[in-house]
């Protein structure tokens, strides 16, 4: 059972306040609430689920170990699309930025989202592969790299 605390009531209190403001701003009803939802309780709601759920310290290494693979996977599928020009879970083609650079499309939509997904997974799991010895780094280097 999730326990809302004081920062989950905050959270949703500004969800609900943002949500107002979606109709007075330029980006439309469907867009507006898209932002949010992607911007603002995407991440309360990752924070609270992390919140609850992490009770032990080999918990927090599985969440580690699942936010390493999903980095490194849409890393790779960056990378990919990059270089091929071939979007990978979308129609979209990736819009040109010049004869040799496209912008990749299909999970990201622009060049600050997929920072902003990638940002979180590169620091946690180079933390975590300092902290391996032996053959455990080896998994953490891979999704580094």
């Amino acid at each position: 059972m999730l326990r809302p605390g004081p920062i989950e009531i905050c959270g949703l209190l500004y969800v609900l306040g943002m949500l107002a403001s979606v109709p007075a701003s330029r980006l439309g009803l469907v867009s507006g609430i898209q932002n949010v939802f992607d911007t603002v309780f995407v991440p309360l709601a990752c924070f609270t689920f992390a919140r609850n759920m992490i009770r032990k310290e080999a918990d927090l290494r599985r969440l580690s170990a699942a936010v390493a693979i999903v980095g490194a996977t849409l890393g790779a599928i960056a990378i990919w699309e990059q270089i091929t020009h071939i979007p990978v879970l979308s129609s979209t083609s990736g819009g040109a930025y010049g004869r040799y650079s496209i912008k990749v499309m299909s999970l990201f939509s622009a060049p600050a989202t997929m920072a902003m997904t990638l940002v979180m997974p590169l620091p946690l799991t180079l933390v975590n592969a300092l902290r391996a010895r032996g053959l455990d780094r080896l998994p953490w280097l891979l999704a580094v790299a």
